[in-house]
């Protein structure tokens, strides 16, 4: 056995590249090109102070909604500020119980609907079916 540490060759790790070494330099071009244009961009944007954009906004309007207090059915009245699907639900019983709506004001009739609930639904409310007497 020979125990001379000279006569021992290194061995040598080889290293895998995922690219040739003759592409890294027209990557390294290709890379440095974008970062060009990207810095071009945002000086561009700095210089105009064109960070955010301001947008005209409309003046918010409501939807004119109206509801035939004598052929809607539930969904529509729940809809309506004040009211939700148990409250349509018993408008629309009271309205099937009862024969519907001879005037607007008749909905106060329905359990829950007090004044103060009627002031709100009032002006979507119509009737475009009047009753026969």
């Amino acid at each position: 056995m020979n125990d001379n540490v000279d006569d021992v060759e290194p061995t040598r790790s080889r290293t895998v590249l995922f690219l040739r070494r003759m592409d890294q330099p027209a990557i390294a071009v290709v890379l440095g090109v974008c970062l060009l244009l990207i810095g071009l961009f945002v000086f561009r944007l700095w210089k105009t102070k064109q960070g955010v954009i301001d947008i005209d906004h409309r003046s918010k309007q409501d939807a004119q909604l109206q509801v035939d207090l004598n052929l809607a059915p539930w969904p529509e009245f729940a809809n309506l500020p004040g009211l939700g699907e148990f409250m349509a639900r018993a408008i629309v019983n009271y309205r099937q119980q009862h024969g519907g709506f001879r005037e607007i004001d008749d909905i106060k009739l329905v359990p829950g609907i007090g004044e103060t609930r009627f002031k709100q639904i009032k002006p979507y409310l119509v009737i475009s079916t009047p009753l026969d007497d």
